[in-house]
């Protein structure tokens, strides 16, 4: 997808770089994907509902505006089905 792959960040794994995507790019990704993941459908939302209050809202925001209205919209239900307020 293509919020994973133009939101990146690089990190030092072993004194070597790795590049992987922003936290808040994968949440939301993971948020988009739920309902496709089967057995692995709540294994990721607890790691979603675990990050998403120590992520920076200002850059969901941001994400967010760039994502279809389909994409949104998979978020919105995510969130409103879990009760995440994007407002905090």
């Amino acid at each position: 997808m293509d919020i994973l792959l133009k939101n990146t960040i690089e990190v030092d794994f072993l004194n070597m770089p790795i590049t992987v995507p922003t936290p808040e790019a994968y949440v939301l990704h993971k948020m988009i994907i739920n309902n496709e993941r089967g057995i692995k459908k709540d294994k990721d939302k607890e790691a979603i509902i675990f990050l998403y209050p120590h992520l920076d809202k200002n850059s969901i925001n941001k994400l967010r505006s760039d994502l279809s209205k389909k994409e949104n919209k998979s978020i919105e239900q995510f969130m409103n089905e879990n009760i995440i307020d994007n407002s905090k």
